[in-house]
Parts: structure tokens; sequence; C-alpha cells
């Protein structure tokens, strides 16, 4: 489900050409593969951080829930409160220092168990 651009906030984007959802989640992309080693499955590209403002982040979704991809680090935090992608845009659309997400690291997942 797109992100309307109303509701995007400063910094980031849905422009086909930044996400460049093929690369980043087609089957082998460097993005699918952090989320898989947290053992998500079924991502979905929302919004990537802006080339100009570092590009560095990529916001995605799954059944479970909302997720930031930290692509220098390739960690993958889920968002926690709030939860839901309307409230977690509403936040960072807020003024810098003014919204407030809190997130957590997902662990990676062991196929050696």
């Amino acid at each position: 489900m797109s992100i309307p651009a109303n509701q995007v906030p400063d910094d980031w984007t849905t422009d086909p050409n930044e996400m460049r959802t093929d690369f980043y989640w087609g089957a082998d992309g460097s993005g699918r593969l952090a989320a898989e080693s947290v053992g998500i499955t079924n991502p979905v590209a929302l919004m990537i951080k802006e080339r100009s403002a570092g590009g560095d982040g990529y916001m995605f979704q799954d059944a479970s829930g909302i997720y930031l991809w930290s692509m220098p680090t390739d960690e993958v935090y889920k968002y926690t409160s709030p939860a839901n992608r309307d409230a977690i845009l509403a936040e960072m659309r807020k003024p810098a220092g003014r919204g407030k997400v809190e997130m957590t690291l997902m662990p990676p997942t062991s196929f050696d168990d």
C-alpha cells in the first residue's frame, strides 16, 4: 500500500527512481536479504530517505509491522510506538525534535538451531 504524497515526511521520498524497488527488494536485493535475516519473508517497500538527505534509510512493512532498514549498518528496526503506519508518519512529519517514535532492533534469525 503506497503512502499518499501529503503524508511523506520531509527528507523522505516515494519516487520510484530513488526507491529502486526491484534493485533493493528483488529476489537477491539487499533490502530483502536484510529483512530475511531477521525472519521477515514478505517485505513491502514504503519509502526511502532522499539522496540529498543521505539516502541511508528505508521504511518497509510486512503483515506484522512497520520497519526501518538502516542501509549503512544493515540493521532492521521495528517501530513499536506508535506501531501503525499513519501514526508513525504523523510523528515523522512533526518539526525536528517534536516527533517521537520508538523502535526495537530486530535480532538476527539463526537457521542453525
